[in-house]
């Protein structure tokens, strides 16, 4: 009579290590980018003479920074205010999710440790943001902030399809480039279109009225 002998080739799923990195680091970092954004618009609202800002606009949206938004010239394909939180959530929600499988993978992993920075510089250009360019009033600050963030998405895009080479990864980075386009040419007419308070700057090119969306107030 024959007996089966157990198969000690297969690893037993215990054994299978875990990530290191769970959502819970995500939510957590997430938390920590909007006290520090917070922490960094506050202060400079203060060296400009305003300080109105609460802890929960961090993450809805400050009041300051939407009425300074609309007294500008945006175009009239800029979208609406209410637009920016839902879309920001799921950028980020995708953001955090990349980092954090990125982190998870071995460190033999080619281009694991540029994805990473490249990320890193990206979530500084998204943490200063609403300081440089409402805190400011610099519509110059703020285009330029998101053309660099552009340009870091491009960098590790192409990170992901040469070295990565990780199809998720690789998804996950393109799902961002063409709100970050939008925004980019968006920032950039209106960074044309209005003075800048920062650098002292009038408005470098006058926009025909017929392309400017109704200001809902004015500063």
């Amino acid at each position: 009579m024959q007996t089966t002998q157990p198969d000690h080739t297969t690893t037993p799923s215990s054994a299978v290590e875990k990530p290191k990195w769970r959502w819970y680091h995500g939510v957590l970092f997430y938390v920590a980018i909007q006290v520090v954004s917070f922490g960094l618009s506050k202060l400079t609202e203060r060296a400009v003479g305003r300080g109105k800002a609460k802890l929960t606009e961090s993450i809805t949206g400050n009041a300051d920074s939407f009425n300074y938004s609309n007294s500008l010239n945006q175009p009239t394909f800029a979208p609406p205010d209410w637009v920016f939180v839902p879309v920001w959530l799921v950028n980020n929600a995708i953001a955090i999710w990349s980092l954090l499988y990125v982190a998870n993978q071995p460190k033999s992993l080619p281009g694991r440790g540029a994805f990473l920075w490249l990320q890193g510089a990206i979530w500084s250009t998204y943490t200063a943001f609403i300081s440089i360019f409402f805190g400011l009033r610099s519509p110059i600050n703020g285009a330029s902030n998101t053309i660099l963030a552009l340009i870091l998405t491009i960098a590790s895009t192409v990170v992901s399809v040469t070295r990565i080479r990780d199809e998720k990864v690789i998804r996950s980075q393109i799902l961002l480039l063409p709100w970050l386009s939008f925004a980019s040419f968006a920032g950039t007419v209106v960074a044309l279109w209005n003075k800048d308070d920062f650098y002292g700057t009038d408005a470098l090119v006058q926009p025909d009225p017929k392309w400017v969306k109704p200001r809902k107030n004015k500063e």
